[in-house]
C-alpha cells in the first residue's frame, strides 16, 4: 500500500471519528434536527430514516413483505439492513432494542407482553 493511501485510509478514520464525537455531544433531539438538517439533504434524511426503521421492525421480527409494504422500500434494501444485523454489535443490538423499546412505551404498548427484550 502507498503512503498517500495510508494516509487517506488514516485521514477517513479521523473523520469519521470526529463525526461520532460530534453526534455523542448533541444531547436535546432539536440539537439531533438541526446538526442532521446541516449534513443531508431531506432525500438522503429519508433513507437513512427509513434504514433506521428497518432495522428496527426486523428486530421486531416484522416480515421482508410488511416492512416492504410499510415503508415504501426495496427488497434489496431490507436485504441490506438484515445483512447488516447479522453482523451488528451486541451493543448496537441492545441499543435498537432499547429504542424500540421507547417507540413501544410512547405508543403506550404494555411492554410486559411484547415481543421485544
Amino acid at each position: 500500500m502507498e503512503r498517500t493511501e495510508i494516509d487517506k485510509e488514516k485521514t477517513g478514520r479521523e473523520i469519521l471519528s470526529h463525526l461520532e464525537k460530534g453526534l455523542t455531544l448533541l444531547e436535546k433531539k432539536e440539537e439531533v434536527r438541526e446538526f442532521l438538517d446541516l449534513l443531508f439533504s431531506p432525500t438522503e434524511k429519508e433513507r437513512v430514516a427509513k434504514r433506521f426503521e428497518i432495522l428496527k421492525k426486523l428486530r421486531q421480527q416484522i416480515s421482508y413483505k410488511e416492512i416492504k409494504k410499510i415503508l415504501n422500500v426495496s427488497d434489496n434494501t431490507v436485504a441490506q439492513m438484515s445483512n447488516a444485523l447479522k453482523i451488528a454489535s451486541p451493543q448496537a443490538l441492545k441499543a435498537i432494542d432499547r429504542l424500540i423499546r421507547e417507540d413501544l412505551e410512547e405508543a403506550g404498548v404494555d411492554l410486559r407482553f411484547s415481543g421485544t427484550k
